[in-house]
């Protein structure tokens, strides 16, 4: 190669890269930007509230689960946990059905036979739905546990014009804490940030189901599940996007420690794996704008992979790399520490160094998998 060829190669290479990653740091301080317009929620009616759980084969954890909103301290004349078994072959109905008897806030709902046309949660969540009386209609899963004032503080958030209220659930349950839990911990914190960011911006980009309110109303303009009923996943996400497109609802990140629905961390590496894959398989659905959104994130964590080898022998590449990883690290850092310390979360940053290093190779592994690869998940 001749030497105006290498010159030429260098430059684009700066160019391409200086561009990826002042783009990528635009776009966080922007995010970053958005926490600090999130105001706390205005509401002061007690909305009748269902909460509605799907629960399959959780035998070991949805009698937790019902402790903890049992246990809340809103009005409990004006709300309602319907928990729906889907096709349980353990004793998750019969832990549910005890505790029904000896509360009459609990309602089972029981599907046996599956559903060809629906994925099976989204089946079960519509079942819920459909049975619920309450105004407001509050998602989390059978293995989480939701903080005393969970209900309370959702339903704060929805003033007359907000339709759907999303909060944070951070991966934390853990028999054994170690350090590949408390990076589960510190992603989880990561992809909360994001939401409550885009939520703060008008553009949400995703949430969670572990922790999500909506009215039933809005539940019903968008058809419920209908329309997205094929995708494996998706009541939570692909639901949100469509409240998003086809009403006029506003949408509210609940920003308060109160409001908290903790989960477990994924037992081994295969269930993380297959999470996240599955994750990252309904971005084929997302609306064009996040889709370029999630490409432009995606192509700058690959550049800085693909650099890495050829700075180790060409020392100004080195310093580009370098800039980028640094830059990088810094913006998140700001970001991430910023979201964490308004729900407490600041001693999980020990492991962040750690995850500077490794957070590239996920995006780009888990990002690739999800569109090609397999996964599991209860059947």
């Amino acid at each position: 190669m001749s030497l105006f060829l290498k010159i030429l190669s260098l430059i684009i290479l700066y160019l391409i890269t200086a561009f990826l990653t002042v783009s990528y740091a635009t776009v966080i301080l922007i995010l970053f930007r958005g926490l600090f317009s999130n105001k706390s929620g205005k509401n002061k009616v007690d909305f009748f509230v269902s909460v509605v759980v799907a629960a399959r084969n959780e035998e070991k954890h949805i009698g937790k689960c019902i402790k903890t909103l049992l246990n809340q301290s809103y009005p409990k004349n004006f709300y309602e946990i319907i928990i729906v078994d889907d096709r349980s072959t353990d004793r998750t109905a019969e832990i549910i059905q005890k505790l029904s008897q000896q509360n009459s806030l609990i309602k089972l709902i029981q599907i046996r036979e599956k559903n060809k046309d629906i994925a099976p949660k989204k089946h079960a969540l519509e079942t819920g739905i459909k049975a619920a009386k309450g105004e407001i209609i509050l998602t989390t899963d059978a293995d989480c546990v939701a903080t005393p004032e969970w209900i309370k503080i959702m339903v704060s958030y929805f003033e007359a014009d907000v339709g759907l209220v999303a909060g944070f659930s951070p991966t934390e349950l853990s028999e054994k804490p170690t350090i590949f839990s408390k990076l589960f911990t510190l992603d989880s914190i990561s992809l909360a940030a994001l939401t409550a960011g885009s939520f703060a911006r008008g553009r949400p980009l995703t949430v969670s189901g572990r922790n999500l309110a909506y009215r039933k109303k809005a539940f019903e303009q968008v058809n419920g599940f209908q329309k997205i009923k094929h995708h494996i996943s998706g009541d939570d996400d692909l639901f949100l996007h469509q409240v998003v497109e086809e009403t006029n609802w506003k949408l509210r990140y609940a920003l308060d420690p109160r409001a908290i629905v903790k989960t477990r961390v994924p037992d081994n590496f295969k269930q993380f794996a297959n999470q996240r894959i599955r994750h990252a398989s309904k971005g084929r659905f997302y609306t064009t704008w996040l889709k370029l959104f999630l490409a432009a994130i995606y192509l700058f964590n690959l550049s800085v992979i693909l650099i890495l080898p050829i700075s180790i022998f060409v020392p100004k590449v080195f310093i580009l790399w370098f800039g980028a990883i640094m830059l990088k690290s810094i913006i998140e850092f700001l970001f991430l520490f910023r979201f964490a310390a308004i729900f407490n979360y600041k001693k999980v940053f020990f492991v962040f160094p750690l995850a500077v290093l490794l957070h590239p190779f996920y995006v780009v592994i888990f990002g690739m998998w999800g569109q090609f690869g397999k996964f599991e998940w209860k059947d």
